[in-house]
């Protein structure tokens, strides 16, 4: 692959750039270190750093000649609630926060993935269905689930859930029915 020299030639710098935002993650609208670090290089290697968009963002442009059409940069920057479970040097150094980046699994691919809170609404769903079609009418008995849990960011899917919750019933067989 081609890539411009001045581009081949801070291929560290650019690693270490990289290796330190993964090291010292930072959760969006808190980027502030971030922020100023991307912006600071961008503007090392000769771009216009627009800084403070959106609160901590950065728009990096290119422009060569004298031409008012220009590139615009754009990467995201903020960390996710995650701990990060790998060891190797630059791995986060903030407990809870981690850059989950494309090259660790945190990609815009849903299509691909599996969605535990969307399958744990589909078991609560059918778990309705044995007290509404399995039992007897008269046999009297509740099902209640009182709790989903799947992580407590916004932005981000788990590979995990659990839900809680309680059946109450008089009789036992009505009981070993439901379970």
């Amino acid at each position: 692959m081609y890539l411009i020299p001045e581009i081949e030639a801070s291929h560290d710098e650019i690693k270490a750039l990289r290796r330190t935002i993964h090291a010292h993650p930072e959760l969006r609208y808190k980027e502030m270190k971030t922020s100023q670090l991307v912006a600071d290089s961008l503007e090392r290697w000769g771009l216009k750093a627009c800084r403070g968009l959106g609160k901590t963002g950065v728009v990096g442009e290119l422009t060569r000649g004298t031409s008012s059409r220009c590139v615009g940069l754009r990467a995201d920057m903020d960390a996710l609630p995650i701990t990060e479970n790998k060891a190797f040097g630059h791995r986060s150094q903030n407990p809870g926060c981690m850059h989950a980046c494309g090259h660790d699994g945190h990609a815009a691919m849903p299509h691909v993935g599996c969605d535990p809170v969307f399958a744990a609404v589909q078991i609560a769903n059918g778990l309705q269905a044995i007290i509404t079609r399995n039992k007897k009418p008269l046999d009297t008995a509740v099902l209640s689930i009182t709790q989903i849990h799947g992580g407590d960011a916004v932005n981000v899917v788990r590979n995990e859930v659990w839900l809680g919750g309680t059946v109450r019933t008089f009789t036992v067989e009505t009981l070993d029915l439901i379970e």
